[in-house]
């Protein structure tokens, strides 16, 4: 509780950090953000986050080229649309998500 961190990110980088625990205060204006929930950044913006005072925060920070596309994040899955995630949801339930 109560941490900081703050990391320059190259421009060219689509920055996302997936809160799965806790609340923080994410970005440059310190926006409010409780888990579960992604997090998006501007290109070229510094990563910024604060933890709240009373619980911990955990998120997984993620950075790479962009690849043009949009993104749909829900629960552990970030697809391109809500129609991909009900199939993996479908998926699951049925056994059929992973294949060897």
């Amino acid at each position: 509780p109560g941490t900081e961190i703050q990391l320059a990110t190259p421009e060219d980088h689509q920055v996302v950090a997936y809160l799965f625990e806790g609340e923080g205060y994410f970005g440059g204006e310190e926006i409010y953000v409780e888990a579960v929930r992604m997090v998006i950044f501007e290109r070229g913006e510094t990563f910024r986050a604060r933890s709240g005072l009373a619980v911990e925060t955990r998120f997984m920070l993620m950075a790479g080229g962009q690849f043009g596309e949009e993104i749909f994040p829900y629960g552990p899955f970030v697809m391109n649309t809500r129609e991909e995630i009900q199939q993996a949801f479908e998926d699951l339930r049925n056994g059929t998500f992973v294949q060897n």
